[in-house]
This record gives C-alpha cells, structure tokens and sequence, in this order.
C-alpha cells in the first residue's frame, strides 16, 4: 500500500487534487485508515490515476472522465464529447492566433512610431472605427474615421480595418448568425466612414492594392438595390475596386463604365421577371460594341436562375451576395 503523500509524489498529483477526486467518487482511495482518517492507494492504481490526468488534459471535465472511466459513457458518447472538445480547441486557437496578430502589429507599431503611447493611441482609434461598424454606429463611425486622418494613421490600415470588420459580419450573415438588417446596418456605417478615409489616401497619393475592378448596377426599369449593394459591400471588403452605377442602369451606361475603369468584372442585378430580359439586352449590346472579351459577367437577383444565366450568355450566377464575391474572385484568376 502507498501513503498518499507518497502518491502524490510518485504521480505528480497534489494531495489537493487526491482528496478531490475521492470526495467526487473519481479515484476512491483503496483503503482509509478508520482511526487517522489517513488514505492509501494500490500500486495499480496510478493506472487510473494517469488516465484521469491525460483525459484532464484534453480538455475533459471531471464529470465527463468520471462516467467515462465507470463505464457509463460508450464510445460514440466519448467520441462526441472529444469532437466538441477538439471545436473549443479549434476556436481557442483562434482566438490566440488574434491575439497574436495583434501583439505583432503592436509590435510594429512602435517599431515604427518609436513611442508606445502613439502605439496605444492608433490601437484605440482603430479598435474604435471597427467597433463602430460592428454596432452599426455610422455617427461613431464617422468620428473615429476623422480621427484615423486627423491623428496621421495610414488610412489604408484604417480601410483595412473596416473591411475586417465587414468580413466579420459577412461570415457571420453567411453562417445564419446575423440577419440581413445586420448586414445592411453594418454595410450602411462602412460606407459612410470610407469617403473620409478615401480622401485621406488620395490626398496622399497613396493607392490601395485591388484584385480587380468591378462595375455593378441593377439593370434599366428594375430600382431594387439591397442585394445589389450587399454584393457592394463585400466585394470592397474583399480588396475589390468598386464602381456602383444604381439602379435602372442602361446597356450603353455599362458600356461606357466598363470603358472608363477597365473593368474586369460585369455583375449585374434583377429583381423583376419583366426586367430579367435586360440581362440578355445588356450582352448583346456588349457583343455589338466590341467589349464582351474583355470583361466577364455575373449576373444575380430573384429574378434570375442558373438556367436563364447560361442561355443568356453570362460567365457566371450567384444567388447570394456572399457567394457572388466568392465567384467574382474565382473569375478574375480564371
């Protein structure tokens, strides 16, 4: 028999932790001594003993490795409650891969300011624009977006920031978390906030990097915009330059912007079966003035089905604004 201070040396497990787990029935001592109250344990014992601390280690709860190692837990239950485990480890590590990222950019941060109280003041600012844009705050938005300018920080962070924060609830909306007034009202408040920080770079002469430029509009007698101007939302997010034309958009007012930008990408939108055909006019117009090689075109709206995009001659259909970025970004590589 083995003392339980000897046990607890042997097995690394404080005495604590022994008593613990005898008062919740986890690891019963093998026999306790009735006038000292004192435990002892087998030599066989530090088989469990050691199951215990592996099972803690992976993250299992004590009720969990207590059923599990009763017998009351079969293997497709400890399956699951490992597969649960390995998603919380998965998300933790997550959420230290951003902690990281962060220390890093501060880090950077003064390495180049050569001062932390400017370091700390950047983070403040653009901790602020992003937490703006999560709350759907445009007032605050606006506020934070002229301090980023007025307190001298790269405003192409300060953009990068906001499509982080877009993505954010773009990912979200995508995964059923959010709902659509979430994405406007998120999409609402970064819109306001880019123009000052547009200014800013441009002011600079500064330019930021894109994967491509789209022109997007809902076509000529349609005037619904909402899912027009999520597409918008997330492709700027996504690093794209966007030209938004509106709504009832005419065939030679595509052309002419497709023109203008160089183009890479033509998305167009329509809600209405009676403005769907506009789609088909705005190819055919494309052909006949000499463009249609140089741009690939997309084409979404409740209107619209795969079927009706392929016999119109378009590169590509999305009925989701998440996916349309997703396509635009495969098109533009292709």
């Amino acid at each position: 028999m083995i003392k339980i201070g000897d046990f607890s040396r042997i097995s690394g497990v404080s005495i604590k932790t022994l008593r613990n787990y005898d008062k919740i029935g986890l690891l019963k001592p093998n026999k306790v001594d009735q006038s000292t109250g004192y435990r002892y344990y087998a030599a066989d014992q530090l088989v469990r003993l050691n199951s215990i601390v592996v099972l803690r280690n992976l993250g299992l709860s004590l009720g969990e490795i207590r059923s599990f190692l009763n017998g009351h837990a079969s293997p497709d239950h400890v399956s699951h409650m490992l597969h649960v485990k390995r998603v919380e480890i998965q998300q933790q590590l997550l959420i230290e891969k951003r902690r990281l990222g962060q220390v890093e950019d501060w880090l950077r941060q003064i390495e180049r300011d050569g001062n932390i109280l400017l370091s700390l003041e950047t983070s403040q600012v653009l901790d602020g624009l992003k937490k703006a844009i999560l709350d759907y705050d445009i007032e605050s938005s606006v506020d934070w977006a002229r301090k980023a300018v007025d307190r001298g920080i790269d405003p192409l962070k300060a953009l990068d920031v906001l499509s982080e924060a877009i993505r954010q609830v773009g990912d979200s909306f995508g995964r059923g978390e959010l709902w659509l007034p979430d994405l406007i009202g998120a999409a609402s408040t970064m819109l306001v906030a880019m123009p000052i920080l547009e200014e800013e770079i441009k002011r600079r002469g500064a330019k930021r990097e894109s994967l491509g430029t789209v022109v997007i509009g809902t076509v000529f007698g349609d005037i619904h915009s909402i899912g027009k101007d999520m597409v918008c939302t997330l492709l700027i997010a996504e690093g794209f330059e966007v030209h938004n034309l509106g709504v009832s958009i005419k065939a030679v007012d595509f052309i002419e912007a497709i023109e203008r930008y160089k183009a890479n990408v033509l998305a167009m939108s329509a809600l209405l079966t009676t403005t769907a055909p506009e789609q088909r006019s705005v190819i055919e117009a494309l052909m006949k003035s000499g463009v249609r090689d140089k741009v690939k075109v997309i084409v979404g709206g409740g209107a619209i089905t795969q079927q009706f995009a392929n016999s119109i001659g378009a590169d590509g259909y999305e009925p989701t604004a998440r996916g349309a970025v997703d396509l635009t970004k495969r098109l533009i590589r292709d």
